[in-house]
């Protein structure tokens, strides 16, 4: 199988919860790999796919610590994960004391490394910001997305909606609301 196929099929077991599988498939890979010779363009490149789809797929499985192995070995390499790898790691930020901070500074991370943002990157950071209370910084990344020409979907708007509402301020979810049915 191409390189595509096996990364494509690691982040759907890490969906479905299966580290074994994931693993298995992961050394499947490092045999396609190995046999791509000509061009080494194929072979860096396949390289860079597969370890950004072990990062979303381990990170959606919940073993976030063997994703960050993952994205650590793609940024000693070089590469940047992509918007989706960062989204999975942001998406299943556990920590006990503040799951906000650590998700934010990935998401500082990315866009260091110039990572563009997708849909999925931007709702699961507005979720975060929502669930902590951070209306502010909710709303200008919302700004950000929509500069950027991200079309928001009714979960960004009901992320956002959900940040105003948590610090009280009905007037910005009441024209957020507005906005949405609108569109």
């Amino acid at each position: 199988p191409r390189p595509i196929v096996v990364a494509r099929l690691i982040s759907a077991r890490g969906r479905l919860g299966e580290t074994e599988k994931i693993q298995e498939l992961y050394h499947t890979a490092q045999t396609v790999l190995a046999a791509l010779e000509n061009p080494k363009q194929w072979q860096q490149s396949g390289w860079f796919l597969v370890e950004d789809h072990m990062v979303i797929g381990l990170a959606h499985a919940g073993d976030v610590d063997a994703a960050h192995v993952h994205r650590q070995r793609i940024l000693q390499q070089g590469g940047v994960p992509s918007a989706d790898a960062y989204g999975a790691l942001i998406l299943n930020v556990k920590d006990t004391t503040d799951d906000t901070s650590n998700a934010m500074a990935l998401y500082q991370e990315s866009q260091t490394y110039g990572v563009v943002p997708n849909i999925f990157m931007y709702n699961t950071v507005i979720s975060k910001l929502a669930k902590a209370r951070k209306a502010d910084y909710a709303l200008h990344l919302f700004q950000d997305m929509k500069a950027r020409n991200v079309q928001p979907t009714s979960v960004t708007y009901g992320a956002v909606i959900a940040a105003c509402c948590r610090v009280g301020d009905a007037a910005s979810a009441e024209r957020l609301f507005q906005e949405m049915t609108s569109e």
